[in-house]
Protein backbone atom coordinates (compact mmCIF):
# COMPACT_ATOMS: atom_id res chain seq x y z
CA UNK A 1 0.00 0.00 0.00
CA UNK A 2 1.79 3.22 -0.84
CA UNK A 3 0.92 6.94 -1.48
CA UNK A 4 3.93 7.37 -3.47
CA UNK A 5 3.05 6.23 -6.51
CA UNK A 6 1.31 8.56 -8.05
CA UNK A 7 4.18 10.88 -7.72
CA UNK A 8 6.38 8.74 -8.91
CA UNK A 9 4.50 8.29 -12.33
CA UNK A 10 3.35 11.37 -12.81
CA UNK A 11 6.61 13.23 -12.98
CA UNK A 12 8.32 13.59 -15.84
CA UNK A 13 11.59 12.00 -17.04
CA UNK A 14 14.76 13.53 -16.72
CA UNK A 15 13.51 15.42 -13.46
CA UNK A 16 13.43 12.82 -11.28
CA UNK A 17 15.10 13.71 -7.89
CA UNK A 18 13.29 13.55 -4.61
CA UNK A 19 14.58 14.91 -1.21
CA UNK A 20 13.29 13.10 1.99
CA UNK A 21 13.20 15.05 4.99
CA UNK A 22 12.20 12.18 6.91
CA UNK A 23 10.42 8.70 5.78
CA UNK A 24 8.56 6.05 7.73
CA UNK A 25 10.90 3.43 6.36
CA UNK A 26 13.87 2.79 3.98
CA UNK A 27 11.32 1.27 1.50
CA UNK A 28 9.15 4.19 0.93
CA UNK A 29 12.23 6.04 -0.36
CA UNK A 30 13.58 2.54 -2.65
CA UNK A 31 10.69 2.38 -4.71
CA UNK A 32 11.41 5.90 -5.82
CA UNK A 33 14.91 4.52 -6.68
CA UNK A 34 12.86 1.32 -8.15
CA UNK A 35 11.26 4.26 -10.56
CA UNK A 36 14.29 5.80 -11.97
CA UNK A 37 14.66 8.82 -9.16
CA UNK A 38 17.40 9.97 -7.86
CA UNK A 39 16.92 9.86 -4.45
CA UNK A 40 18.54 11.96 -1.23
CA UNK A 41 18.36 12.34 2.27
CA UNK A 42 18.39 15.97 3.86
CA UNK A 43 21.52 16.36 5.95
CA UNK A 44 18.67 16.51 9.10
CA UNK A 45 17.50 13.06 7.59
CA UNK A 46 15.06 11.33 10.25
CA UNK A 47 13.64 8.18 10.08
CA UNK A 48 10.58 5.56 12.22
CA UNK A 49 13.58 2.83 11.40
CA UNK A 50 17.16 2.33 10.46
CA UNK A 51 17.68 3.00 7.16
CA UNK A 52 20.91 2.29 4.96
CA UNK A 53 21.39 4.91 2.00
CA UNK A 54 23.53 2.73 0.51
CA UNK A 55 21.21 -0.09 -0.38
CA UNK A 56 18.44 2.37 -1.60
CA UNK A 57 20.56 3.74 -3.16
CA UNK A 58 20.43 6.95 -1.81
CA UNK A 59 22.93 9.39 -0.59
CA UNK A 60 22.95 12.35 1.78
CA UNK A 61 22.47 15.73 0.52
CA UNK A 62 24.89 18.31 -0.41
CA UNK A 63 23.55 22.29 0.37
CA UNK A 64 24.33 22.87 -3.83
CA UNK A 65 21.67 20.45 -4.59
CA UNK A 66 17.89 20.99 -3.95
CA UNK A 67 17.19 23.85 -5.97
CA UNK A 68 15.18 22.22 -8.85
CA UNK A 69 13.95 19.22 -6.76
CA UNK A 70 11.40 17.35 -8.33
CA UNK A 71 9.50 16.12 -5.07
CA UNK A 72 10.43 16.49 -0.88
CA UNK A 73 8.79 14.08 1.17
CA UNK A 74 8.51 14.76 4.74
CA UNK A 75 6.37 12.94 7.42
CA UNK A 76 4.00 15.14 8.83
CA UNK A 77 5.13 14.90 12.33
CA UNK A 78 8.42 16.42 11.08
CA UNK A 79 7.43 19.69 9.55
CA UNK A 80 9.05 22.72 10.61
CA UNK A 81 9.58 26.22 10.50
CA UNK A 82 13.27 25.14 9.24
CA UNK A 83 11.53 22.63 6.74
CA UNK A 84 8.92 25.34 5.43
CA UNK A 85 11.89 27.68 4.86
CA UNK A 86 13.70 24.97 2.71
CA UNK A 87 10.57 24.16 1.00
CA UNK A 88 9.86 27.86 0.23
CA UNK A 89 13.52 27.88 -1.11
CA UNK A 90 14.05 25.27 -3.19
CA UNK A 91 10.60 25.60 -4.89
CA UNK A 92 10.31 21.94 -5.87
CA UNK A 93 7.25 20.41 -8.08
CA UNK A 94 5.41 18.31 -5.68
CA UNK A 95 5.69 18.72 -1.76
CA UNK A 96 4.32 15.37 0.03
CA UNK A 97 3.59 15.84 3.23
CA UNK A 98 2.28 11.92 5.43
CA UNK A 99 -0.06 12.53 8.21
CA UNK A 100 -2.58 9.67 7.63
CA UNK A 101 -2.15 8.25 11.17
CA UNK A 102 -0.84 11.05 13.06
CA UNK A 103 -2.32 11.35 16.37
CA UNK A 104 -1.40 15.19 15.93
CA UNK A 105 -2.04 15.59 12.62
CA UNK A 106 -5.99 17.46 13.66
CA UNK A 107 -3.54 20.36 15.03
CA UNK A 108 -1.17 20.40 12.55
CA UNK A 109 -2.17 19.05 9.00
CA UNK A 110 -4.32 22.36 9.12
CA UNK A 111 -1.38 24.50 9.35
CA UNK A 112 1.00 22.52 6.88
CA UNK A 113 -2.16 23.18 4.36
CA UNK A 114 -2.77 26.75 4.43
CA UNK A 115 1.29 27.33 4.55
CA UNK A 116 1.25 25.17 1.02
CA UNK A 117 -1.73 27.03 -0.53
CA UNK A 118 0.32 30.59 -0.28
CA UNK A 119 2.12 29.90 -3.34
CA UNK A 120 -1.14 29.01 -5.19
CA UNK A 121 -0.14 25.18 -5.46
CA UNK A 122 -2.80 22.33 -6.08
CA UNK A 123 -3.69 20.39 -3.03
CA UNK A 124 -4.47 16.80 -3.54
CA UNK A 125 -5.10 14.43 -0.61
CA UNK A 126 -4.86 10.73 -0.35
CA UNK A 127 -7.55 9.28 2.25
CA UNK A 128 -6.74 6.29 4.16
CA UNK A 129 -8.91 3.96 5.95
CA UNK A 130 -8.88 0.58 8.54
CA UNK A 131 -12.13 0.47 9.36
CA UNK A 132 -12.12 -3.18 8.76
CA UNK A 133 -12.68 -6.02 11.34
CA UNK A 134 -8.71 -6.74 10.81
CA UNK A 135 -8.01 -2.81 10.78
CA UNK A 136 -5.90 -3.36 7.52
CA UNK A 137 -4.84 0.26 6.41
CA UNK A 138 -5.33 1.07 2.85
CA UNK A 139 -5.82 3.77 0.35
CA UNK A 140 -9.53 4.49 -0.47
CA UNK A 141 -9.34 7.96 -2.87
CA UNK A 142 -7.25 10.09 -3.99
CA UNK A 143 -8.46 14.00 -5.36
CA UNK A 144 -8.42 17.36 -4.42
CA UNK A 145 -8.27 18.38 -0.84
CA UNK A 146 -11.36 20.60 -1.75
CA UNK A 147 -13.36 18.17 -2.04
CA UNK A 148 -12.37 16.36 0.73
CA UNK A 149 -14.62 18.68 3.04
CA UNK A 150 -14.69 18.48 6.41
CA UNK A 151 -11.11 16.85 5.88
CA UNK A 152 -10.68 13.70 7.98
CA UNK A 153 -6.32 15.41 8.58
CA UNK A 154 -5.68 11.86 10.83
CA UNK A 155 -5.89 9.78 7.69
CA UNK A 156 -4.69 12.00 4.93
CA UNK A 157 -1.53 12.62 3.27
CA UNK A 158 -1.35 15.60 1.42
CA UNK A 159 0.50 16.32 -1.95
CA UNK A 160 1.10 20.21 -2.99
CA UNK A 161 1.97 20.66 -6.52
CA UNK A 162 2.87 23.34 -8.22
CA UNK A 163 2.42 22.30 -12.25
CA UNK A 164 -0.86 22.47 -13.17
CA UNK A 165 0.03 19.35 -16.30
CA UNK A 166 1.59 17.18 -13.14
CA UNK A 167 -1.44 17.66 -10.94
CA UNK A 168 -3.88 16.68 -13.37
CA UNK A 169 -1.90 13.50 -13.83
CA UNK A 170 -1.18 12.75 -10.48
CA UNK A 171 -4.88 13.28 -10.28
CA UNK A 172 -5.63 10.78 -13.43
CA UNK A 173 -3.43 8.34 -12.15
CA UNK A 174 -4.72 8.53 -8.31
CA UNK A 175 -7.99 7.70 -9.53
CA UNK A 176 -6.75 4.13 -11.36
CA UNK A 177 -4.31 3.74 -8.69
CA UNK A 178 -7.00 4.11 -5.54
CA UNK A 179 -9.45 1.53 -7.45
CA UNK A 180 -6.41 -0.85 -7.73
CA UNK A 181 -6.00 -0.48 -3.71
CA UNK A 182 -8.91 -0.56 -2.47
CA UNK A 183 -9.39 -3.93 -4.85
CA UNK A 184 -5.91 -5.48 -2.93
CA UNK A 185 -7.57 -4.49 0.33
CA UNK A 186 -10.33 -6.42 -0.08
CA UNK A 187 -8.38 -9.58 -1.14
CA UNK A 188 -6.04 -9.11 1.44
CA UNK A 189 -8.46 -8.63 4.19
CA UNK A 190 -10.87 -11.85 2.84
CA UNK A 191 -7.34 -13.25 2.96
CA UNK A 192 -6.85 -12.45 6.43
CA UNK A 193 -10.61 -13.22 7.62
CA UNK A 194 -10.11 -16.88 6.27
CA UNK A 195 -6.88 -17.52 8.02
CA UNK A 196 -8.33 -16.15 11.45
CA UNK A 197 -11.46 -18.40 10.93
CA UNK A 198 -8.77 -21.41 9.65
CA UNK A 199 -7.49 -20.59 13.31
CA UNK A 200 -10.19 -20.50 15.25
CA UNK A 201 -11.75 -23.66 14.02
CA UNK A 202 -8.20 -25.48 14.77
CA UNK A 203 -8.21 -24.33 18.26
CA UNK A 204 -11.76 -25.60 18.59
CA UNK A 205 -10.59 -28.77 17.33
CA UNK A 206 -7.76 -29.21 19.84
CA UNK A 207 -10.00 -28.19 22.49
CA UNK A 208 -12.77 -30.95 21.94
CA UNK A 209 -9.71 -33.28 21.65
CA UNK A 210 -8.10 -32.27 24.65
CA UNK A 211 -11.77 -33.11 26.30
CA UNK A 212 -12.39 -36.38 24.84
CA UNK A 213 -12.07 -39.30 26.87
CA UNK A 214 -8.86 -41.46 26.19
CA UNK A 215 -9.11 -43.84 23.31
CA UNK A 216 -12.10 -42.23 21.62
CA UNK A 217 -12.04 -40.95 18.10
Amino acid sequence: MSSDIPVILATDPGARDVVFMSAATGAQMQQYAVGGWRVFAANNFTSGQAVDLASIPAKLLGTHEPAGAAAVSIEGRDWSEAVANDVSCWNPVTVKVNFAFDDDADRRAPQVAAFLRQDQRAMIAIHWRDDNTMRLRNINRIDLLDSMEPPEWNRLDLIACNDAVIAERILRIGVVHAAHERRAAELRLNEELRASYIAKLEDALQTLQGRAPNGSK
